[in-house]
């Protein structure tokens, strides 16, 4: 005959951190062994023996088909491994199929469930018994389940009387209850002379539920732990979404509740300082220790904080210092928010505080041809052709304040005056030198109706670079040909002269 087995009969398997356990290993052995293999069944029936090892799903799951049934009087060591088939996660040795009843000393059969009447069903996981029961559905006590004239198996995680029934919780070891639920037993501590834990795994001669190292006095234990540290993440969690209030100058005080015992690099707080500091300062959390209180600086560097009264701000711990993650500027600091615009050669100083600037370059734009007129029987005139635009480029750059940059602005180049005098480039826009940089536009070459050629606009820069027109009205524009009439000669026009655009 096969019995169920108390144990790996899950919903789903999980790793330390709870997530479902991918590809994990079952292994079955005789009693004792982890090197003898022993069969386990997919039904009571006992025709179809289940792999060794059972291998689960990427989600955790027994694979379809695979059910575990043990042969009666026969115990078993269950290993649970992770997907490497080496790590052992869980070891239950000795482990013996549910049985019906038990029997010794040559009386008669006792058997290990004790039914109170029917059963009502609520929830996936929990049920109505008629009267107070709470005392036979302790927690960790199993249960057996009778519905669509199936038996299922759990385990009793909370039970509570409110007149006139007793309200059951279980952890199911298969799949979760259902409205065909007609009736709950509990599990015997004693079957004529033998003592099952309440994880009705293992049976041990005179041993009471309680007694060590039996496996219902374990899974008491996790379930203890598992309440503590529960309670304790949410404890922690409260008090680290709530704002304490800094004591001292300086030398700064936190009173937290439930206190802290030790620093860690998961600790952060929001903190009200009631004083500015006026120099080096350390922050100590329930009397743990003071230890430096610290900023970031611009450049990563750490640096004493400056904190203003009232502030509030979080803190974090890094392993060696409490670190202010959101300081106020350095003292004495002011962080100036400006712009500068050249449109002659000068020079930009750097304001105190300002690290970066974005700098906007406009080269000269060139200068037009002349224009030319044919006098005569047949007076014609011949226009002169234009420049080109200069460049326009943004660039975003490191400075350091109080340093001097050089602006120069690139003129705009000269019309061509006649036919023999060709008209000029456009000048080219600099900061800082060779920095930040706009190319001057190309001066324009003959006449309209002669194969005259326009200036080419400027394409060279740095940074993000626009060619092809002015953007700013009077700067970096074209000259325009000169116009020529049949009683005068065109004089090729001027480009127009650059900018620098510096913002901070």
């Amino acid at each position: 005959m096969k019995l169920q087995s108390p144990i790996f009969n899950l919903p789903i398997f999980e790793d330390l951190n709870g997530n479902p356990l991918a590809g994990g290993h079952i292994y079955t052995y005789d009693a004792g062994s982890t090197s003898v293999l022993k069969d386990t069944w997919t039904t009571p029936v006992g025709d179809v023996a289940n792999p060794n090892p059972v291998v689960l799903t990427a989600s955790g799951q027994l694979p379809a088909g695979v059910a575990f049934f043990l042969t009666e009087a026969e115990a078993y060591n269950f290993v649970l491994t992770k997907s490497d088939g080496t790590t052992v996660l869980q070891t239950f040795d000795n482990t013996l199929g549910v049985p019906s009843g038990s029997t010794g000393g040559g009386g008669g059969s006792t058997s290990l469930w004790v039914s109170l009447g029917a059963a009502t069903f609520l929830t996936g996981t929990s049920f109505l018994v008629s009267g107070n029961h709470v005392s036979e559905f302790y927690v960790g006590n199993r249960v057996r389940l009778t519905q669509s004239s199936n038996y299922t198996y759990g385990v009793v995680s909370g039970s509570s009387f409110s007149s006139p029934n007793t309200h059951v919780d279980i952890i199911n070891d298969g799949s979760p209850l259902n409205s065909g639920l007609t009736l709950a037993e509990y599990s015997l501590n004693v079957v004529n002379g033998k003592t099952v834990d309440a994880g009705a795994v293992s049976f041990f001669d005179s041993a009471s539920y309680s007694t060590s190292n039996t496996v219902g006095n374990k899974i008491n234990a996790v379930n203890t732990a598992l309440t503590t540290s529960i309670a304790t993440t949410e404890n922690q969690r409260a008090r680290d979404a709530l704002v304490w209030t800094a004591t001292g100058v300086n030398t700064y005080v936190v009173t937290l509740s439930p206190a802290l015992t030790s620093y860690s690099t998961d600790q952060h707080y929001l903190i009200k300082f009631t004083s500015a500091s006026t120099g080096a300062s350390t922050l100590n959390i329930n009397g743990v220790g003071a230890q430096p209180l610290k900023m970031y600086d611009s450049s990563g560097a750490l640096v004493d904080v400056h904190i203003s009264a009232g502030q509030l701000s979080q803190v974090a711990w890094s392993g060696s210092a409490f670190i202010l993650l959101d300081p106020l500027p350095a003292a004495g600091t002011v962080v100036p928010r400006g712009q500068q615009i050249f449109t002659s050669n000068g020079v930009f100083t750097c304001p105190a505080g300002v690290s970066y600037v974005k700098v906007t370059c406009i080269g000269g734009g060139g200068g037009g041809s002349a224009g030319y007129a044919t006098f005569g029987p047949d007076p014609h005139p011949h226009d002169g052709v234009s420049g080109g635009c200069g460049a326009m480029s943004f660039t975003y750059l490191p400075v350091t304040a109080g340093n001097a940059y050089t602006v120069a602005i690139g003129a705009g180049g000269a019309g061509g005056p006649s036919t023999s005098i060709p008209a000029q480039d456009g000048g080219q826009t600099s900061f800082g030198i060779t920095l930040a940089y706009a190319g001057g536009g190309g001066h324009g070459t003959g006449q309209v109706d002669g194969g005259g050629t326009p200036g080419a606009n400027s394409s060279v820069g740095t940074g993000f670079v626009i060619t092809g027109f002015p953007y700013l009205t009077g700067y970096g524009g074209p000259g325009a040909g000169g116009h020529t009439t049949t009683s005068s000669y065109g004089v090729g026009g001027a480009g127009q002269a650059g900018l620098c655009w510096v913002e901070y």
